[in-house]
């Protein structure tokens, strides 16, 4: 494969007369896409991939769509890049840390092999996303895993709306298993949330994004890392006490969010008055024993839950 002509936005087609054989995008639309901060496209990591068009760029990283040259097929690539602490050069794509904070880009770099290990430890666990490779260079962080078909649950939400307990339970069955798995290890997840479920069919889903996993029984204090709408109480304090009923406060949430298309009050609204609408009120066709295991999940008080 000559990959001066491949195209970067879908690395499936070949530019020919400046658009893609494949998906039709053109030259010009793809690079007007592309975030200054990121890597170059076409640009090749640890000598094996070739970068393509950029998939997501977030507080602490950067995704990219890649061309594995070895293994012959497209991979994602995510890139340790935690834009307020952190510059590329404006010549090379070395990145390096802002004055002060050489020392925490350090440890965020730590996290960031700790969380490729942790997904590689899982690699042949159908519902958690496979990870390849870990590789450091331009003073950062790298790892590759396996390009996914389909689309987050916060999209399917977004353009489907919400979803019965037919359709949804075959999803909450795998979550479970791999959360049970986690826990296992002494593990919480920490961000579980309609866009970190990855459906890629009509039963099988992926729990992604292992940035937050930590170890709950590290006499460590666990860093406030949340998504208000989902994280319980004693996330939103780095001495409260998180362990595996945490994951089953977010879990409960996304799933009545999933149910019913609305949202209960965040957990710290919830303490001196309860506004959670009972999830049978919302969803009438519900069996009785699971609105009441999503109602017990997603408790306020830790020890009320599962």
């Amino acid at each position: 494969m000559n990959l001066q002509y491949l195209c970067t936005n879908c690395l499936l087609g070949t530019l020919e007369n400046g658009s893609c054989t494949y998906c039709h995008k053109s030259i010009q639309e793809a690079a007007a896409k592309r975030p200054a901060v990121c890597l170059p496209e076409r640009c090749l990591l640890g000598s094996r991939y070739y970068v393509g068009k950029v998939m997501g760029n977030g507080g602490f990283g950067i995704t990219y769509l890649a061309w594995d040259c070895v293994q012959k097929k497209r991979v994602i690539v995510k890139e340790l890049f935690p834009r307020m602490d952190v510059r590329r050069g404006r010549t090379n794509a070395r990145v390096t840390a802002v004055k002060g904070q050489e020392e925490y880009f350090e440890k965020l770099k730590q996290r960031f092999r700790d969380e490729a290990r942790i997904l590689s430890s899982f690699c042949r666990e159908p519902a958690v996303v496979d990870v390849y490779q870990l590789l450091e260079e331009n003073n950062t962080v790298y790892y590759s895993m396996e390009y996914l078909s389909g689309l987050d649950l916060r999209t399917y939400m977004e353009q489907n709306g919400q979803m019965s307990w037919s359709q949804l339970s075959e999803y909450v069955r795998k979550l479970l298993y791999i959360l049970r798995l986690l826990h296992g290890h002494g593990l919480i997840h920490r961000d579980v949330s309609p866009d970190n479920i990855f459906l890629t069919s009509t039963t099988e889903a992926k729990l992604i994004d292992f940035g937050s996993v930590r170890c709950y029984n590290s006499s460590q204090g666990l860093t406030t890392i949340l998504k208000q709408a989902y994280a319980p109480i004693e996330q939103y304090f780095s001495n409260g006490n998180q362990g595996p009923w945490t994951d089953v406060y977010s879990l409960s949430v996304t799933i009545y969010h999933v149910l019913s298309g609305q949202r209960p009050p965040k957990a710290p609204d919830r303490i001196k008055r309860d506004g959670a609408i009972f999830i049978g009120e919302l969803c009438p066709q519900l069996p009785d024993h699971v609105a009441h295991a999503i109602m017990k999940g997603m408790a306020v008080r830790s020890e009320d839950r599962f």
